[in-house]
């Protein structure tokens, strides 16, 4: 009891934290994880998502990850950080012609997504910074504004993360399409960690 009056007191107050899982069950619930594809072609544990393709004798074979939470008043937090990485390897492939990665808190609202075409942080679909592969970068989300790796970004347009239109989270990774030697392959990773949120 008094446990529960001291968590109502620190939330109150402003001051409650909670550390959450990545992609895994921990002690404020779980993320629905769904894997499509072929078998093996896909994986998700804590921590990491993945996604492959292979193609050998003109047949490919490839999965998708995709893991949902819904963190009840995330939108409303002082700060949400945590840890990221994205990155590809491949086998005898020449080229990418095909891929998707994203990580989006607040339904979209703040997303970190990789294309061909684009690596960057979005807000409200804006693209605000772009990032490179295989780096580490320590992100703190505000209430107008984020952090990566220590430098300060604005959010466009006056946004603010409380005006986002849900609590949702969502990971995703797939790979479409390669193109090399008569046998190849492909993975994108998507590494998460050290989810922590202050209201």
């Amino acid at each position: 009891m008094n446990e529960k009056i001291y968590n109502a007191e620190k939330l109150l107050s402003g001051a409650q934290e909670r550390k959450y899982k990545l992609f895994v069950e921990d002690n404020y619930g779980t993320w629905q994880n769904s894997i499509t594809g072929n078998s093996g072609y896909a994986h998700i544990e804590e921590n990491i998502m993945w996604s492959y393709l292979y193609y050998s004798a003109g047949v490919r074979y490839n999965g998708t990850a995709t893991s949902k939470r819904t963190i009840p008043r995330l939108k409303s937090a002082k700060s949400i950080q945590f840890t990221i990485n994205f990155y590809r390897i491949s086998t005898n492939v020449s080229s990418f012609s095909g891929w998707q990665g994203y990580l989006r808190f607040c339904n979209n609202f703040f997303s970190i997504n990789t294309t061909k075409s684009a690596f960057g942080v979005y807000v409200n679909n804006v693209l605000i910074t772009n990032l490179t592969e295989k780096v580490y970068y320590d992100v703190v989300i505000k209430q107008n504004c984020f952090y990566l790796n220590g430098v300060r970004y604005n959010f466009p347009n006056g946004s603010i993360l409380s005006n986002a239109s849900g609590n949702e989270c969502e990971c995703y990774t797939w790979v479409s399409s390669i193109s090399g030697l008569y046998v190849c392959g492909a993975k994108l990773y998507i590494e998460a960690k050290d989810l922590s949120v202050t209201w």
